[in-house]
């Protein structure tokens, strides 16, 4: 391979000596070194080499070929330039890739190495379910360009999805199509890359392989817990407390009430509020029934958190008060100072809340 280059110029090259007959051994560099592949994926092969160490002062360019079913060349200007990336190839397929180095009167002999591409991405990326503690992810392998596949790489980026700093966390078998990712931070974002991986290690494109994951509180407990419930004999009224510096990842909340009968739920509904939402009345409720209160936290992006169980007697009285010495303290001076919980009070209180007052306990 001998391409022709502009040489008529050059024949007082004092960096490139021409005497007589040795024209062609001096005007053509050596070998290049240290051929090989850097980054493989599904559609690329990133090369590197180091310049030839013989006549090197007469190289002025590198002739990159590859091939599987045809030949493609490429040339490209010395410039100090030893890496090239070869796009457009095809998924577990093996290529044969060649470099040499061009000087003004022929080229070297080629250096040849073989790779193969990595497999295909992912596909469908879904999750089967959402807590504030972990995330099952699920997808789907690949339909074709699969035959490579001995692996799925699992890796994690910040909440900015900077792809650039992602970071690997685990390497699961290629029969294996689902992961539970733990280690949440609250209200916090991430960005998890599902990539298939061959047995060099080398990954796919990212293609479908991206999931947006975004956290609820690290322990449910300090975004919300329930105060108590108020019962007349007209309403129950269900009052929980939030806290404030964790509800930017809070949507709404879920209310779901049964009545109770020897322990076990028979009728009974669900309701959401909005995020804001302090305090919650039961529907339709019936005089002489015990219930059954469950409330949930649904995070934007569909997690929810566990469920916290609230039991009311069937008496109108104070049905469960989740009291703590914190939550006294708070609200010591609207009830007086008084030692016992806040709702006590209240229901000393007859009628303190008509059927359909709006006010929070």
């Amino acid at each position: 391979m001998t391409p022709s280059l502009d040489v008529n110029h050059r024949d007082n090259d004092v960096n490139c000596p021409v005497f007589k007959r040795k024209i062609d051994v001096q005007r053509i560099p050596g070998q290049v070194n240290l051929l090989q592949a850097i980054k493989v994926t599904t559609s690329s092969i990133q090369i590197t080499w180091d310049s030839p160490l013989e006549n090197e002062t007469c190289l002025k360019a590198y002739q990159i070929c590859w091939d599987s079913n045809g030949t493609n060349c490429e040339t490209i200007p010395d410039n100090n330039s030893t890496g090239f990336t070869i796009d457009n190839l095809v998924a577990c397929t093996t290529y044969n890739i060649s470099v040499a180095a061009l000087g003004i009167s022929g080229s070297s002999e080629n250096v040849t190495f073989t790779n193969i591409t990595a497999p295909n991405p992912v596909r469908s990326v879904s999750q089967s379910k959402k807590t504030t503690q972990y995330v099952i992810l699920n997808w789907k392998p690949p339909d074709r360009g699969n035959e490579c596949l001995e692996s799925f790489a699992i890796y994690v980026c910040d909440h900015t999805k900077n792809i650039v700093n992602e970071k690997l966390i685990a390497i699961i078998p290629g029969s294996i199509t689902m992961f539970n990712y733990t280690g949440l931070e609250a209200c916090a974002g991430v960005l998890v890359n599902i990539k298939t991986m061959d047995q060099h290690k080398s990954t796919s494109d990212l293609g479908s392989g991206q999931f947006y994951l975004q956290a609820g509180g690290e322990d449910v407990k300090n975004i919300w817990k329930f105060v108590g419930a108020l019962r007349s004999e007209r309403a129950i009224y269900v009052r929980w407390e939030t806290a404030h510096e964790s509800l930017d990842c809070v949507q709404q909340f879920e209310i779901c009430w049964s009545q109770t009968e020897r322990g076990s739920a028979i009728e009974g509904g669900c309701d959401v509020v909005t995020s804001s939402s302090t305090w919650f009345s039961i529907p339709g409720m019936v005089h002489g029934k015990g219930y059954r209160v469950e409330m949930m936290i649904i995070y934007f992006g569909g997690q929810t958190s566990e469920k916290y169980v609230l039991n009311v007697p069937k008496t109108p009285t104070l049905a469960n008060v989740l009291y703590s010495a914190t939550l006294a303290e708070k609200q010591g001076a609207w009830a007086g100072n008084h030692s016992g919980p806040l709702l006590y009070l209240l229901l000393r209180q007859p009628c303190i809340f008509p059927p359909h007052s709006h006010r929070p306990l």
